[in-house]
């Protein structure tokens, strides 16, 4: 064989490899890994996202209260209690009334609309609770003297009120209340020998106190009330700034 022959057959096997070769390596990474193993060409699934709860459910809005002997109920109830009191002293331009601790008692019929709002204030969490009543209250109290001279007298008050509260429920078995009321008192002063006679005025109340739950129909509440008169005038006497103050505990039954 001629050496150009043996050349040009060398030349051409050389070419051929050469293009063998760079076929081989026009296939892509991918290509050659399905080849290999065509499982692993599939795209790995994104894991599914997990969610912390933030606590912004409904429900864990809800606030936890006593369960001792149950929450309060909203509706109608009725409140009857029983009092000690005084009259405040009464200054005249010449003499002075004073008078003995007496006794009284309340009935009242209302509404409890039970909590209208939630308040959180720093970590004590507490309800506020409106209620609304109609109160007869009677009390009366001896007088003790007039004038530095001891005498034989009493005085009466009998009044209606409408009285409005504010409860403070702070998740427990106690409520924090306080009320104003607004209404009419008649004042009757009995003094023989001296003055028969009565009024109608004017009258309002504040109140604050506490409510103990015995059950969720009955509760038991203690209350330190204050009554002041508008102005006073019976025969020939004008009294001004007229009031009592009071200590007042009782019943309360809700239906």
């Amino acid at each position: 064989m001629k050496p150009t022959t043996v050349l040009g057959v060398v030349v051409s096997w050389a070419a051929i490899c050469s293009l063998a070769q760079a076929q081989t390596y026009t296939e892509s990474p991918q290509d050659i890994i399905r080849k290999v193993d065509p499982g692993e060409s599939r795209q790995p699934t994104e894991a599914p996202r997990q969610y912390e709860s933030t606590g912004t459910n409904r429900s864990d809005n809800r606030r936890e209260t006593w369960s001792g002997a149950g929450d309060p109920q909203s509706g109608m109830y009725l409140r009857v209690g029983g009092m000690l009191q005084r009259y405040g002293d009464v200054d005249f331009a010449i003499f002075d009334v004073t008078f003995e601790t007496g006794t009284g008692f309340a009935l009242a019929a209302g509404y409890d609309f039970g909590p209208v709002t939630d308040v959180t204030p720093g970590s004590d969490e507490f309800s506020l609770g409106i209620r609304a009543e109609l109160e007869l209250a009677y009390q009366t109290g001896d007088i003790d003297k007039i004038a530095g001279v001891s005498v034989d007298g009493e005085v009466e008050s009998t009044s209606i009120l409408v009285n409005g509260f504010l409860d403070f429920d702070f998740s427990g078995p106690v409520t924090l209340f306080v009320g104003l009321g607004l209404g009419s008192g008649k004042i009757r002063a009995d003094i023989p020998g001296f003055l028969v006679d009565e009024d109608t005025v004017l009258t309002a109340q504040v109140q604050i106190g506490l409510e103990f739950e015995i059950s969720d129909q009955v509760s038991f509440y203690t209350a330190l009330k204050s009554q002041a008169y508008d102005d006073i005038e019976m025969t020939g006497i004008f009294v001004e700034n007229f009031n009592n103050a009071s200590i007042e505990a009782g019943l309360r039954f809700t239906f």
